[in-house]
């Protein structure tokens, strides 16, 4: 093992280029395409401490998810990234389309 990387005085390691470090925007993206039927349709928007997903209306469920707990794990992990990144807590919005409403028939 490499322990060069690690200093004695238990502090992080230093940065480098070699690092992986995702932005939040790349992390909800990893979380989640491999959800969707659809993975192209995926729009992530970001305005100040808000991050708005757009995708597919077949794969609104998917994000949803039962009883609404995917989307509440993906808010989770959101906290948890903002937590270790030591970030202030944004927001997960789901634009969905709006539900078909009942016919109206004009009168001719």
């Amino acid at each position: 093992m490499d322990f060069s990387r690690c200093p004695a005085d238990g502090k992080n390691p230093p940065t480098s280029k070699n690092t992986l470090t995702l932005s939040m925007e790349e992390y909800l993206k990893f979380l989640i395409t491999p959800l969707l039927s659809v993975p192209k349709d995926l729009e992530i928007l970001s305005s100040a401490g808000t991050f708005t997903l757009k995708v597919a209306p077949e794969d609104v469920g998917r994000i949803i998810g039962k009883h609404g707990n995917m989307i509440s794990a993906l808010r989770t992990l959101l906290r948890t990234y903002n937590t270790l990144h030591r970030q202030p807590p944004v927001n997960l919005i789901l634009d969905t389309p709006p539900a078909p409403g009942p016919e109206v028939k004009k009168d001719s």
